[in-house]
């Protein structure tokens, strides 16, 4: 697993995931995941991450042999078209959410159907760290003008007036270095 594919993630993860998963590619899942839940995942579920009930029914449904349920996130080692294990990744969806929060808080959940979703462009871990390079690299804040005028293009493409509203950059100073965040004029 190199550090690039994993570099959106907290170094506890990294190691977590490689410890459980050892070498394993980590590749975004490309379409949702649906799980059915049974008595069975319940009986042997534990309520850490690899042991949670919803990790018993993906090493039922798809023999994986290992899986990790975050609050947001799911890694479930998975065969590629090719027969190759490879740990995918998706995104936990609300209903699940609710479900995952249930049953660690009381420890039942119901026999439901849960989907585990695909994460959209947004959301794969080398978007997110391409985006924070660029946000970093950049001290002039052109990509916010960028999307200003891109912005202004499409309204003016639809025939609507400009609107008045537009990004600005507003920088601040805290004890430990340079904050930047962008937020609506």
């Amino acid at each position: 697993m190199s550090k690039s594919k994993l570099s959106g993630h907290t170094k506890l993860d990294r190691a977590t995931l490689k410890k459980l998963f050892g070498d394993l590619p980590v590749v975004e899942g490309k379409r949702d995941l649906h799980i059915q839940l049974s008595p069975s995942d319940l009986r042997k579920a534990g309520k850490s991450p690899h042991n949670c009930v919803f990790a018993q029914a993906c090493k039922r449904l798809w023999k994986s042999k290992g899986v990790m349920i975050y609050s947001t996130t799911a890694y479930i080692d998975l065969l590629d078209k090719n027969g190759d294990r490879k740990l995918t990744r998706f995104m936990i969806s609300k209903p699940m959410a609710k479900v995952i929060q249930k049953f660690d808080n009381d420890g039942e959940v119901p026999e439901v159907g849960v989907v585990l979703r695909a994460p959209s462009p947004s959301q794969t871990v080398r978007w997110r760290v391409r985006h924070k390079r660029r946000w970093r690299a950049d001290p002039t804040n052109a990509h916010i003008e960028a999307m200003n005028e891109r912005a202004r293009r499409k309204r003016r493409k639809a025939g609507k007036v400009p609107a008045v509203r537009h990004f600005k950059a507003a920088v601040f100073r805290g004890g430990t270095g340079k904050v930047r965040s962008t937020g609506l004029v």
